[in-house]
């Protein structure tokens, strides 16, 4: 139990016990123990122990340690290390690190680098980069760039641009243009152009 102060100035006042001394100025409190200091001011609280430190206001705490900050607020939390944060809302966690972003959803993944993209979903991934998208799913692949798009599949490829569209199977290729099939086997070729083949 506190006694008298020991030390009382015109502001300032010190109380000592056992193993505890308390600080008590103006509008600041410095409650000093074994090996925590609790700073307390208007609305600020200051927890600081060996390597920990709290820093505790109206809705936001920051629990700060050797090389790793935590920002909680209401419904946000920020993990801020050395070269990574994590941002965690509700359903929304965005881990950032030197070049690369993370936003994490309910179902939906985005990560984010210099100059790539890749959205993640259920079954779906979208690659998406300067002048190049590919979109990855089950078991079809879309390669869409400027003017070309390939759909890719288990054992078909369709090369799709601006007026013509090549279809690749395993032996078999159709090239189709705006009034002409070109059909190519292994050794065989088959023009179609208005009802007229050419073998």
């Amino acid at each position: 139990m506190l006694r008298n102060p020991i030390f009382k100035s015109s502001n300032l006042q010190i109380f000592k016990s056992s193993n505890l001394q308390i600080f008590k100025s103006s509008n600041l409190q410095i409650f000093k123990s074994s090996n925590l200091q609790i700073f307390k001011s208007s609305n600020l609280l200051i927890f600081k122990s060996s390597n920990l430190q709290i820093f505790k206001s109206s809705n936001i705490l920051i629990f700060k340690s050797s090389n790793l900050q935590i920002f909680k607020s209401s419904n946000l939390q920020i993990f801020k290390s050395s070269n990574l944060q994590i941002f965690k809302s509700s359903n929304l966690q965005i881990f950032k690190s030197s070049n690369l972003q993370i936003f994490k959803s309910s179902n939906l993944q985005i990560f984010k680098s210099s100059n790539l993209q890749i959205f993640k979903s259920s079954n779906l991934q979208i690659f998406k980069s300067s002048n190049l998208q590919i979109f990855k799913s089950s078991n079809l692949q879309i390669f869409k760039s400027s003017n070309l798009q390939i759909f890719k599949s288990s054992n078909l490829q369709i090369f799709k641009s601006s007026n013509l569209q090549i279809f690749k199977s395993s032996n078999l290729q159709i090239f189709k243009s705006s009034n002409l099939q070109i059909f190519k086997s292994s050794n065989l070729q088959i023009f179609n152009f208005l009802n007229i083949f050419k073998s």
